[in-house]
């Protein structure tokens, strides 16, 4: 042994005691590292969120952390060496033992969802994670994760319970089991004692279906409307039933969610009503309370609104005797569940009410009056309408078009009638193109009824068409028409007065007629009284110390339900005289009430005043009678005079004559052996004797009538008149004439004749004037006539005078031939006659 190897033995033990020193030393570092990572680890372990335990083969909790007890809702020390399977709720625990087999077999993470018992309290949701069995002390044991998943599950159990429901209503079941059912299931969802649905009947929302209260409750807490004592239902001031209660807060919407009882949708929830009606006033709780839920022992209760599209259908009740039951999570979930059935409910209704409808139409369609028939629109293949088939038709649409419904469903128009047509079948079928409607109005002669059709689109390519008989109609809107326009034509051209009132005497209404007393537009009386509408305040107020009746005393009278009549006599601003006799009577609208007044007011003033001068009037037909009678006897003495002029000078001028040419033919036949020239010379005495009576004759005949008048016409017959009075010595008269005589008839043209005859007559014996002029013309209507001289002329009085005959002949033909006749003085001297005559008309008297 060297030396080297002695020192490397010796100080070998030196080493290896250094080195186990510091392996020492790395031992009690590493020691006290892994103390603080158990202490670590066991934090963690009872401080984490989810629960961890540790079950050994016999299936007892080995180890189990805070989150774990809290769990299963036991104290961590009570928890060790109990069963698990004793925890789990007993519909579960099979799910809880397949798991574990699954496990022990395959070796293999397992894992389910499972409900854990709970004491009194609800049973909880938890997921568990099982790892696989690890060798812990020689025994095998397994670590099970555990997380709360309750208020999944009981949000997935909530939209499953919707889903059934909505599947159920939306079914043909009978609605009472549906909701018998639902409500159960809604008892075992909630984990409530009871639970209850009202739904809206009326104006009340009693109970529907209730699960868990007692019948007595049921009974007493049904109807929510108020009533009073004699149990007549109490409103508000809109009409509305008042609803006691919380239930009557939710169903009303009296709710404020600044209050920690309500939600911002409306609901109502308490986990202590005690404290509840303790702590608050029913200002607080916005309505009456009857507390009959506290006063059966329910602690926990929750309201949630039924809502749909505005609508409250009711309300959904939670009832638990337990305190502590809701959170605002688990109301949250009711007021899902809530809205789901609402919308249900919703649906349902609206199904059953369309059905009901569906129903009342097919009732309504096979009842209707009017006819009504579905059509479908053929088309080719460029997509033009060329025909229409029938799908329905009602029976009424036999009885409007003739056309029996079995004859004509499923066949076409043109197979139906031929004849149709095209443009009618092209007019159909732009209704079910475009969906524009089209109305139209027909007479049918094969039934003589009016008719009413209307064409609208039913659906993409089908039309309808409705028939409705308007005969009737058609009979009484004429019969309207024609009374509205007579009423009309009156109210507008009626010379009475007429006018409506209010019950404040405002006018709104009248006719022209009223205005027109007035002196404004119909349009500026409308909406004023009689005062702001210009009448006098005093005949409007009246004056009983001048005997003024004022018009606002009958105003209301008739406004009182009386009939008034009152004749109304004052001056106007002009100084003439106004009466008016005036009928006010109430009107009435339809149900009997006086809402104003009509006043229907004549003028009279014409009728008093033709009362007052109907003495007067008399007076001067008494004279003109006797005019006229002294008129009569003057023609009766002239046409007898005539008559003894035209014997005498046929006695002594023509019968002269006749008598000597008698002779003469009695001498030359007393004495036939005359000579030749002697017979000639006595014959030519005899022809001079008949030429002279032919003569006379023809004298006579024109002062009759002169011939020249039916022969040439009046002009000729005019210059005839005028030739002969211009005789020497008498006046120059002139003839100025501007006539048709095609228009002018033979008896007016006798008038015409005879005025002028009777006019040159006065002038040539009475006017001692130099000149006269006849001026006659015509217009398209009208004949005018002027005789005007430069005599002496003639005064008031002599006109007047009534045995002036020649004057009164001259107006009396004038007036009988419809003309006006007037005789007056020149401005400077002498007379004019004018005469204006109606073409086309002649005088009675004109005939001779």
């Amino acid at each position: 042994m060297n030396e080297e190897e002695t020192r490397r033995i010796v100080g070998e033990p030196e080493l290896r005691q250094a080195e186990l020193e510091a392996t020492n030393e790395a031992l009690r570092r590493t020691e006290l590292e892994l103390e603080a990572q158990r202490s670590r680890y066991t934090d963690l372990y009872d401080l984490a969120p989810v629960g961890y335990c540790t079950v050994g083969e016999e299936g007892r909790i080995e180890e189990a952390n805070l989150a774990a007890a809290a769990l299963f809702g036991l104290p961590r020390g009570g928890l060790i060496g109990r069963s698990i399977l004793d925890l789990v709720h007993e519909e579960d625990r099979e799910l809880y033992q397949l798991e574990c087999r699954r496990l022990r077999d395959r070796h293999e993470r397992a894992g389910c969802e499972l409900r854990l018992i709970r004491g009194e309290d609800l049973p909880l949701w938890v997921g568990m994670e099982m790892a696989s069995p690890a060798e812990t002390g020689g025994r095998p044991s397994c670590r099970i994760v555990m997380t709360d998943v309750s208020e999944r599950r009981l949000q997935e159990e909530a939209r499953e319970l919707s889903l059934r429901l909505i599947l159920r209503l939306d079914s043909e079941a009978d609605f009472p089991s549906i909701m018998s059912a639902f409500t159960e299931a809604l008892h075992a969802w909630s984990g409530c004692e009871a639970v209850g649905i009202r739904l809206r009947e009326g104006e009340d929302f009693p109970y529907y279906e209730t699960y868990g209260f007692p019948p007595r409750f049921v009974q007493s807490e049904s109807s929510l409307c108020s009533r009073d004592a004699q149990g007549r239902v109490l409103r508000d001031e809109v009409g509305n039933p008042v609803l006691e209660c919380m239930c009557g807060n939710v169903l009303s919407g009296r709710f404020d969610p600044a209050l920690p009882f309500f939600t911002s949708r409306g609901s109502f929830w308490t986990n202590g009503s005690t404290a509840l009606l303790a702590d608050t006033s029913e200002a607080d709780r916005q309505a009456r309370t009857r507390n009959r839920c506290n006063g059966e022992g329910y602690e926990s209760v929750a309201l949630i609104p039924l809502r749909a599209g505005g609508q409250v259908l009711g309300l959904l009740q939670f009832n638990d005797r337990r305190r502590e039951r809701f959170t605002r999570d688990r109301i949250a979930l009711f007021e899902e569940l809530a809205e789901s059935l609402a919308l249900a409910l919703s649906r349902r209704q609206a199904v059953q009410a369309l059905k009901e409808h569906e129903s009342n139409l097919r009732q309504l369609f096979e009842n209707m009056e009017e006819g009504f028939a579905l059509h479908e629109i053929i088309t080719d293949r460029d997509g033009s309408v060329v025909d229409f088939r029938f799908l329905e038709a009602n029976r009424a649409y036999e009885r409007h078009s003739g056309l029996k419904p079995a004859d004509i469903l499923g066949r076409s128009m043109l197979e139906v009638m031929p004849k149709a047509d095209p443009g009618l079948i092209e007019k159909f079928g732009r209704v079910a193109l475009t969906g524009e409607p089209l109305a139209y109005e027909y007479f049918s002669t094969l039934f003589g009824r009016h008719f009413h059709v209307r064409i609208f689109r039913a659906s993409p390519r089908r039309f309808a068409a409705v028939f409705e008989d308007i005969t009737e109609r058609k009979r009484n809107e004429e019969e309207l028409r024609q009374k509205n326009q007579l009423l009309e034509n009156i109210f507008a051209t009626s010379a009475d007065y007429i006018f409506v009132k209010d019950r404040q005497l405002r006018t709104i209404m009248c006719n022209e007629a009223f205005s027109r007393l007035l002196g404004k537009r119909t349009e500026e009386l409308i909406g004023k009284t009689d005062i702001e509408n210009g009448w006098d305040p005093e005949h409007v107020k009246g004056n009983p110390e001048k005997g003024i009746v004022g018009y606002e005393q009958s105003d209301r009278e008739a406004l009182m339900g009386k009939m008034v009549r009152t004749v109304y006599d004052r001056r106007t601003e002009l100084g003439g005289r106004l009466v008016v006799d005036a009928i006010k009577q109430p009107l009435r609208n339809s149900a009997g009430d006086i809402v104003g007044l009509l006043g229907i007011s004549r003028d009279i003033s014409d009728e008093v005043a033709t009362r007052t001068a109907l003495e007067r009037r008399e007076r001067e037909l008494q004279a003109l009678t006797r005019e006229l009678r002294d008129l009569n006897g003057h023609l009766v003495g002239v046409r007898e005079e005539e008559r003894r002029a035209f014997a005498r000078e046929i006695h002594d001028e023509l019968g002269q004559r006749l008598t000597a040419l008698s002779l003469g033919l009695y001498a030359i036949m007393g004495d036939p052996g005359k000579s030749r020239d002697e017979l000639r010379s006595r014959l030519a005495g005899l022809v001079g004797l008949t030429k002279e009576a032919m003569a006379e004759i023809q004298t006579l005949a024109s002062q009759m009538r002169p011939r020249i008048l039916d022969d040439l016409g009046l002009v000729s017959a005019l210059e005839w008149l005028v030739a002969g009075q211009g005789a020497p010595g008498g006046p120059a008269i002139a003839l100025e004439q501007d006539l048709d005589e095609e228009r002018i008839t033979p008896e007016l043209g006798t008038v015409v004749f005879r005025l002028v005859q009777e006019s040159l007559t006065n002038i040539v014996r009475h006017a001692q004037a130099g000149h006269a002029i006849v001026n006659i013309g015509m217009d398209e209507h009208t004949l005018f006539l002027k005789v005007e001289d430069d005599g002496v002329g003639i005064n008031a009085e002599q006109r007047g005078d009534p045995h002036s005959f020649g004057i009164l002949g001259m107006r009396e033909r004038v007036l009988s031939s419809g003309g006006r006749f007037s005789l007056h003085e020149a401005e400077g001297r002498g007379t004019v006659v004018t005469v204006e005559l109606p073409l086309g008309k002649g005088a009675e008297a004109g005939n001779g």
